[in-house]
């Protein structure tokens, strides 16, 4: 009744504990009735602690009633299915209080590079016949949601819920805030092309340096010392989840940054395109002391798909135009100091193209449009 399992740990089946069950079972092999009674004591998973884990079945020829509990993660299941005709099949699993640290101690090591911390309310409700399981439905109810990711504070605004069937997944309208950023998703989309479906619309808005600052708490900080100015961005999701399609906007508007060991950028304005196959910059507009930055830019989409993707993909490239650019601004961006006895402005145009993400597959051309000096 009782015995370790120490052959499955591993690769394989990264599970380990001690198996207690009990089984007793009569009648026929269609219309079975008996008990079951399972538990497995300090269980783990890839060296995570799961706890002790509880299965009670009970099958009266007609039905199979069970229930389960994983006390240390919060969770507990109830479950019936029929034996009979298309054997319907419903489950619950609650969970008021997860411990979000509990959770993501079972993912792969390196999945989240940050800790998290917090809990969530979250119930589920499944049903289906077990002889055509995509037919069946599941609805995902996130009642709360509050914690932090790293150094970063999230919380859920109101409860809201995911559905998947065997065809497509559908998301209610849902707000999260992280830090200083406001998240906000809501639509469906299929496993595969569904045409009906709307798609998927993701939102992001919030202060650059809310998203900066998000960047660092979350494990990667960027050079900005500083940065303000508002964000505003959405991408809507067609096609499905295998092949999707992106379409979307990021604007930033009356920004001002400073990248370290630069002078501070001011007047920033920028606009990022997303469409399925690129990602373009059209608008890019900033001040440096007095000159003037402009820039442009065109990312082919298959650079952020891996490798196999860029065979036969058309070269990235980038423009940048700098105007009445001055010695003291020059003296500052290469030296830090101001050079002495000289005045005038300059004008200028770089150009750089890539037909791979790598540095030895760059070209480019800085051009000296005009040139006003004085010793």
């Amino acid at each position: 009744q009782t015995c370790a399992l120490p052959i499955l740990p591993g690769p394989s089946v990264p599970v380990s504990g001690v198996l207690a069950a009990t089984l007793t079972m009569r009648g026929s092999i269609e219309a079975p009735s008996g008990r079951a009674d399972i538990t497995v004591a300090g269980a783990s998973w890839e060296g995570a602690q799961v706890g002790d884990l509880v299965v009670q079945g009970i099958a009266d020829g007609r039905d199979v009633r069970a229930e389960a509990s994983a006390a240390a993660l919060g969770l507990t299941a109830t479950g019936s299915a029929a034996l009979q005709g298309a054997r319907q099949a419903v489950v619950d699993i609650r969970g008021p209080a997860l411990q979000l640290a509990r959770l993501t101690a079972l993912l792969p090591a390196g999945s989240i590079p940050v800790d998290v911390s917090g809990q969530a309310d979250v119930s589920a409700h499944a049903e289906g016949p077990l002889t055509s399981w995509r037919a069946g439905r599941v609805t995902v109810r996130v009642g709360g949601l509050d914690g932090s990711l790293g150094t970063v504070p999230f919380s859920l605004t109101g409860p809201t819920d995911v559905q998947v069937s065997g065809q497509s997944i559908s998301v209610a309208p849902t707000t999260l805030r992280v830090g200083g950023v406001t998240l906000s998703a809501e639509g469906a989309l299929g496993f595969s092309n569904v045409p009906s479906l709307n798609g998927l619309t993701v939102a992001a808005r919030g202060d650059l340096g809310a998203f900066v600052g998000l960047a660092a708490g979350v494990g990667y900080p960027l050079p900005i010392a500083e940065a303000r100015g508002g964000v505003d961005g959405a991408v809507s999701v067609s096609g499905s989840l295998q092949t999707p399609r992106l379409m979307g906007d990021v604007r930033v508007d009356a920004g001002h940054a400073v990248i370290s060991g630069s002078p501070p950028l001011d007047d920033l304005q920028a606009l990022v395109h997303i469409e399925p196959d690129a990602i373009t910059l059209p608008v890019f507009s900033a001040r440096v002391d007095e000159a003037a930055v402009s820039a442009s830019g065109w990312l082919p989409m298959a650079w952020t798909r891996g490798r196999a993707a860029l065979a036969g993909t058309t070269a990235a490239s980038a423009t940048v135009r700098v105007r009445h650019v001055t010695p003291g601004l020059l003296g500052r961006l290469a030296t830090g100091q101001t050079p002495p006895d000289v005045s005038g402005s300059l004008d200028a145009t770089l150009t750089v193209e890539a037909s791979r993400p790598r540095l030895d597959a760059v070209t480019g051309e800085l051009r000296i449009d005009r040139l006003d000096a004085t010793l």
